[in-house]
């Protein structure tokens, strides 16, 4: 009994306190990106830099888009931190390349 007051207590101080423990749950579990996945996705990248010469801005940027979007979807999940450092990564470059095909193609 006494346990499960010690329990309830420290459930009401960090509610108190302004912490959703749902959502810290959630931030405390793993990935489900796996290793390969975030191999492919950064070969995709290297592959998106070798079309940057070959194709026009405006036939690359909605698969460059459509790649941002899928990788900052997973960034809004939770991931281990090497994973969320990939990811980061990935995105960046992505982030770049759709910059320099915006301003390629004069969508700016």
């Amino acid at each position: 009994m006494s346990r499960m007051v010690g329990t309830f207590a420290s459930t009401a101080v960090l509610e108190a306190l302004g912490v959703d423990l749902l959502n810290l749950l959630r931030a405390m579990q793993g990935s489900r990106v796996s290793g390969s996945m975030l191999e492919e996705t950064e070969l995709a990248v290297l592959r998106f830099h070798k079309l940057y010469k070959e194709l026009s801005p405006t036939e690359l940027f909605p698969h460059v888009q459509q790649y941002l979007q899928a990788v900052t979807g997973l960034l809004e999940e939770s991931q281990t931190i090497g994973v969320r450092r990939r990811l980061c990564s990935v995105a960046g470059h992505l982030a770049g390349l759709r910059a320099w095909l915006t301003f390629d193609g004069g969508m700016t």
